[in-house]
């Protein structure tokens, strides 16, 4: 609304405005109105001349500015304006005079009673009749409290934006992840943490991502890692109004692979224009359920290692706990002293990966060298963790490309070693392998593993030390039975003899040949049984650390000659005993032999070499019943002599050499055959043979094709003279 000021020249009665009488009744009408309108005006309507002068003042001004009008007309126009805004008033003025129109000039004016008050004014220019500039008329209109609304309305938006800057900041710091959608599924704001779960680098990055590329970048799964409808997801449950509660989700991102498990719950608000909106909160919980894993490992693993005393049950039992738990693939590997592999337990969380497993380690890993890391751990005894597996290792220790080819087929991401270590030694390791769930090993994972290998190695132990117990129970009873036997045998013929020899003297039919006859069967006898004492004895004095020997210089080309001299004295006729040595042709061991020039000289107890020799020797025709040829062979090198001792007798099945050389050992076939014997003497002779720093083996084409023994002892230079020439 505007107020105009008229200024005159005319005096009342002329004559010109005589003439325009009715045009000019009109027009004071007009100006009735006009001031009609600016008197019940609301604004204040202020006029004033081209120097500043106040000409026109209407009933809001009063109420505005607390001037009457007859106080402020004839004022200058700077009684309202403060003084620090007296420059401004030139330029107004300036202004106007120029024909301008100065539009809601927001400003301060000054009450009467020196109060400030907050106006908006609007000043336009007043022309004449002749269309010129001859003052002005200022419309004012109090904003003190529009000021206030629109000042709080600005502090209200910085605290806003300060607000909101400082509730970025806080949620982009946070390691939770924020999310809010729309009911359309729209993600309308996000901090970094959920834009990496995501697999998104940023937030902006992730608001700016389709629905579609977010979902091929990650996939949802329970908590267990099993696919679930979206729609029980708590965002979505919120938006259909039940109780969001909160849910376990692991989230799997499609570049790693590797699962993260978040505690997601959702709030529903709405937005300023009323629409709902859709608050999740995901709590990364990973360590939190790796750490129940391991707790969940190390429990049900201790179950299972405490449960059982035998030693595949046990293994088995653990690899089957750790693949569903701690790693994806485990592997126990026991190992003997040289490196070799002895036993393998093995089990895959994914049942189709198990033929490949069994692949791998069955036909690839025959020594722990095979295996790297697997080998370092045996040689250091210390656990071995390689939190992230490349393709560039696997290819380094790849053997092949078969196996680089089994190695990749396996998805391995990261690996772990732990070693079993018993018996003063390392005898194995635990192999744990995260294979195909992208998941990774960090060292709380090493410090379980340690202390599942350490009560693994106990179990093993007790495991072994139980078998062996049990083998040794076994063993004695097998002991008691055969010693009974053998130890009957003799006692039976001697008591028959000595109660036939009885009556034959009670009849008087015991003459002096048949009295040399029971004599002889009865020495027999007693030699029979002294030989079996001393077998036991021996036995006994071999398990509890007593058994001596008293080394000496021995020529043994001339000892085991003259040893089987004497001992083919007491061969029936069906045997022939033959002596063969490095440098002289076959000849019976009975024929004259002249020593060799050079002696060949050991350091051995002269009575238990001929012990060995007496128990190979008296084998040899043993196991020979149907008689044939005994050939002893001496022969020697530059650091040891040989002597063999070979027989045309029943021999034995192929791999069973080994057993015979064991306590109570005998060949499978003696006993069809029922050839009696304790099992003993070749388990002394090995006992001795090494004792003496040597070794002795047994080979055999086969059944019925005969068998050679053979024994090595170290030479020496000596300057004493042999105990068998002395």
């Amino acid at each position: 609304m505007g107020g105009i000021v008229a200024f005159s020249d005319s005096a009342p009665g002329d004559s010109a405005d005589q003439a325009r009488g009715p045009d000019r009744h009109a027009e004071a009408e007009s100006l009735n109105r006009l001031a009609a309108i600016v008197e019940s005006s609301e604004d204040a309507i202020v006029g004033k001349d081209l120097d500043g002068i106040i000409t026109s003042w209407n009933p809001a001004a009063e109420r505005l500015y607390g001037y009457t009008a007859q106080e402020a007309i004839g004022q200058p126009i700077s009684i309202l304006v403060p003084p620090e805004n007296h420059g401004e008033l030139g330029a107004i003025l300036d202004r106007l005079r120029g024909g301008e129109r100065i539009r809601h000039h927001e400003t301060e004016r000054i009450r009467k009673d020196g109060t400030r008050v907050e106006v908006s004014v609007t000043i336009s220019p007043i022309r004449d009749a002749h269309g010129q500039i001859v003052g002005a008329a200022a419309i004012g209109r109090e904003i003190t409290s529009h000021r206030r609304t629109e000042r709080e309305r600005q502090d209200l938006l910085i605290r806003e934006r300060v607000a909101r800057e400082q509730l970025e900041a806080i949620l982009g710091g946070i390691a939770d992840g924020v999310i809010v959608q729309r009911e359309d599924g729209k993600v309308i704001y996000a901090n970094d943490a959920a834009a990496r779960i995501a697999g998104f680098s940023t937030a902006e990055e992730y608001l700016r991502a389709t629905t579609f590329e977010i979902s091929r970048r990650l996939t949802a799964l329970d908590a267990d890692g099993q696919p679930f409808p979206y729609e029980q997801l708590p965002a979505h449950r919120a938006f259909r109004g039940e109780d969001a509660t909160e849910m376990v989700v692991q989230f799997r991102r499609a570049d790693s692979g590797e699962p993260r498990w978040s505690r997601t719950q959702a709030r529903l608000v709405h937005g300023g224009d009323g629409r709902p909106l859709a608050i999740s909160i995901f709590h990364d919980i990973t360590e939190e359920m790796r750490s129940r894993d391991r707790l969940r490992f190390l429990g049900e693993a201790g179950a299972k290692i405490a449960g059982s005393l035998d030693v595949d049950e046990t293994l088995n039992a653990l690899v089957g706990v750790a693949s569903t738990t701690l790693a994806d693939w485990a592997v126990v590997i026991l190992v003997d002293e040289a490196g070799a592999v002895e036993h393998i337990a093995s089990a895959h969380r994914d049942p189709a990966k198990e033929p490949l497993t069994r692949e791998l380690h069955d036909a690839q890993l025959r020594h722990a060298s095979g295996a790297a890391l697997l080998w370092q751990t045996i040689q250091t005894g210390e656990a071995m963790l390689v939190p992230e597996v490349t393709d560039e290792m696997m290819a380094q220790t790849a053997r092949s490309e078969e196996h680089l080819a089994m190695l990749r087929a396996l998805r391995l991401s990261s690996l772990l070693y732990a070693p079993l270590t018993g018996r003063g030694r390392v005898q194995g390791a635990i192999a744990l392998f995260m294979a195909g769930s992208g998941r990774r090993f960090a060292d709380e994972d090493r410090a379980i593993a340690v202390e599942i290998a350490r009560r693994a190695s106990l179990a093993v132990e007790n495991a072994r030390l139980y078998r062996e117990a049990r083998e040794a129970v076994q063993a004695r009873d097998e002991f008691l039975s055969i010693a009974s036997h053998e130890l009957r045998t003799p006692v039976t013929a001697i008591s028959g003899v000595a109660q036939v020899a009885m009556r034959s003297r009670q009849r008087g039919t015991l003459d002096d040949a048949r009295l040399d006859r029971v004599l002889e069967q009865l020495l027999r006898g007693s030699q029979r049984l002294v030989a079996l004492t001393e077998d036991l004895l021996d036995v006994s004095r071999l398990q509890t650390g007593r058994f001596e020997l008293r080394p000496e210089p021995v020529d043994l080309q001339a000892f085991v000659a003259d040893f089987a001299e004497r001992f083919s004295a007491n061969l029936g006729e069906s045997h022939r005993l033959v002596l063969e040595t490095g440098n002289e042709e076959s000849k019976p061991a009975n024929s004259s032999l002249s020593p060799s020039p050079s002696p060949l000289i050991v350091a051995a107890d002269p009575a238990r070499l001929e012990q060995v020799l007496a128990n190979l020797l008296s084998n040899a025709a043993k196991y020979s019943p149907t008689g044939g040829t005994i050939t002893v062979i001496v022969t020697h090198d530059a650091a040891s002599a040989q002597v063999c001792v070979r027989d045309e007798g029943i021999g034995w099945p192929p791999g069973t050499e080994e057993a015979i050389f064991e306590p109570f050992g005998r060949a499978p076939n003696a006993s069809h055959r029922q050839i009696q014997g304790l099992g003993l003497g070749l388990y002394i002779c090995r006992q001795i043979v090494e004792r003496h720093g040597g070794r002795i083996r047994a080979t055999s084409p086969g059944e019925g094709a005969g068998a050679t023994f053979c024994f090595w002892l170290p030479t020496e230079e000596t300057g004493e003279e042999p105990a068998n020439s002395r």
